[in-house]
């Protein structure tokens, strides 16, 4: 990706991350995208899910090198949503990336 001329991103967004026990995530799924890129900034999306966790992360990178980064786990948010609304797994999932958004989206706001 480049910035006003200028090369600063070459490769797909990785996130990590550990389990309760300290191991090492094994991601069994994932993605990235640009959600936005201009010659002020690019804002990149990614999320993994793993048997143990998921996670949602953006990160904001400015064209001065400022960096905005924003990561999110919402295992335990979306179960307690499951519990509440008792929801099947796919609404379960949808609730849940849902879920994740609006934290995102008002931490953002910050």
């Amino acid at each position: 990706m480049t910035s006003q001329g200028r090369e600063f991103l070459t490769g797909p967004m990785r996130l990590e991350g550990t389990d309760a026990t300290h191991a090492p995530l094994v991601w069994t799924k994932g993605g990235s995208w640009v959600q936005e890129s201009s010659d002020e900034k690019a804002v990149l999306c990614a999320w993994q899910s793993a048997p143990a966790a998921a996670a949602d992360a953006s990160v904001r990178i400015a064209a001065d090198g400022m960096v905005k980064a924003a990561a999110i786990s919402t295992k335990y948010l979306t179960e307690r949503a499951r519990q509440i609304h008792h929801t099947l797994p796919v609404a379960t999932a949808a609730l849940g990336r849902t879920l994740a958004a609006a934290s995102m989206m008002g931490n953002a706001l910050k």
